[in-house]
């Protein structure tokens, strides 16, 4: 099993990055509008208008490759009832959202491209699960790769952390599971993700 302290650690890690970026760009969009209104000359208002232009890329790019729908994303856990493969409209890495049964979830923002993930499927063909929680509601994750989708049977109790973007099985003994963070499926006697690097707790250290 996977360390779970040290995921919490990464994802309050990563979420404070997020909040921080946001801010400050925010900050200096509000500066940059100030200066517009002020219209002081020419060249600043040029400067300015530029600079709202970069500042809204740059919070288009925080959402598009940081994924602060995942990170900011609640723990799920359930029965999976359902399996199935699609082809995604842009090559993006795994993500999550949350749908009722019967909705139709989308491809979610980049995540990296993880050795396991090249080694397994083309990169616009992912795989979904669905989930029945305890409230007897159905949600999907999607985005994950066949490689992932694989080591899952009917009937397992999966686990999506907080704030992380692959769901592991916790109901039976497994040798290889998705690394919760990155994705890549590791070998559960090694002592870290090959790719994050993110611990593996053995049974005997496991609190």
């Amino acid at each position: 099993m996977y360390d779970s302290k040290e995921i919490e650690r990464i994802v309050k890690k990563k979420k404070t990055a997020i909040i921080i970026e946001i801010s400050v760009i925010l900050a200096l969009m509000v500066a940059a509008m100030i200066l517009l209104i002020l219209n002081v000359n020419g060249t600043v208002t040029f400067i300015s208008i530029v600079a709202e232009l970069a500042l809204l890329f740059a919070i288009y790019k925080i959402f598009d490759v940081q994924s602060p729908s995942t990170w900011f994303s609640k723990e799920i856990r359930g029965v999976n009832i359902k399996e199935d493969e699609y082809i995604s409209r842009k090559a993006y890495g795994p993500g999550l959202r949350w749908h009722q049964e019967g909705s139709r979830p989308g491809p979610q923002p980049f995540a990296p491209n993880t050795g396991a993930n090249k080694r397994s499927t083309p990169p616009n063909v992912r795989g979904r699960v669905y989930l029945r929680l305890d409230d007897g509601n159905v949600v999907a994750i999607s985005s994950l790769y066949k490689s992932h989708t694989e080591l899952f049977s009917e009937g397992d109790i999966l686990l999506k952390y907080a704030g992380t973007q692959f769901p592991i099985v916790v109901s039976r003994e497994m040798s290889k599971q998705p690394c919760p963070i990155c994705g890549e499926i590791n070998d559960m006697s090694s002592d870290a993700c090959h790719t994050c690097g993110l611990v593996i707790m053995k049974p005997d250290k496991e609190k």
